[in-house]
């Protein structure tokens, strides 16, 4: 493995590093004016960058140009972020006036989460964690190796007979039925009419499902 040239608290002219290898490519930095911002390795290395730039806004005897020049990148940054949508994340406002620009955001499913702004830009954050948990909630009900999920769920979007566990053979010119257990197909059968084939489903699923279902009724009704 390659030695790494930089390290937490390595000092690159005014920009002092914070996390080191950050993200791809950069690594984030605190200048002395207060400013905290992602910069790229390569640039840190070879000296092109050595601070965030607030000396461009500085004057003479102007003892508030950090402010400033914080001011003026919060400004940057809010005109790429507040009121724009990023993964199911809405940015309502800035919540800090220093360090790293943290965004309060309403996520599709009602929730508030203060999010950086880095992680906003750079698609890292896309919503509060609500997608995760109900893909938890569903891995925490798998018994015996079944979902119960997948039991219990609807018809696919993708099915195209409309009726669940029946798919059209072209071939045979016939109605086919099948269910999955345990990540396994199981055929009940081809039949002439879709409604044959969906009753040869409902019997597979008494047959198959309903043992299951009725001993895991508890785990299934848990909210």
């Amino acid at each position: 493995m390659a030695k790494r040239l930089i390290n937490v608290g390595d000092k690159f002219g005014e920009r002092t590093v914070l996390k080191a290898y950050s993200s791809k490519g950069k690594s984030l930095c605190r200048c002395s004016c207060g400013l905290e911002k992602e910069v790229y390795n390569s640039g840190l290395i070879s000296g092109r960058s050595t601070s965030c730039g607030h000396s461009s806004y500085k004057k003479l005897g102007d003892k508030n140009f950090g402010e400033k020049a914080r001011l003026i990148k919060y400004k940057k940054t809010d005109s790429k972020i507040l009121g724009k949508t990023f993964g199911e994340l809405t940015a309502i406002k800035r919540i800090n006036v220093e360090g790293q620009a943290t965004y309060l955001c309403k996520c599709s499913c009602g929730k508030e989460v203060n999010v950086r702004g880095m992680e906003l830009l750079s698609g890292r954050t896309v919503s509060c964690g609500h997608k995760r948990e109900e893909q938890k909630e569903i891995k925490d009900k798998l018994v015996e190796g079944t979902s119960l999920y997948g039991l219990t769920q609807g018809l696919s979007k993708n099915n195209t007979s409309g009726y669940k566990g029946v798919t059209y053979d072209k071939q045979l010119k016939k109605y086919r039925a099948s269910l999955t257990l345990n990540y396994k197909k199981i055929n009940l059968g081809s039949y002439n009419t879709v409604e044959e084939a969906y009753q040869a489903r409902l019997d597979g699923e008494e047959k198959y499902y309903r043992p299951i279902l009725e001993k895991y009724k508890d785990k299934i009704n848990k909210k």
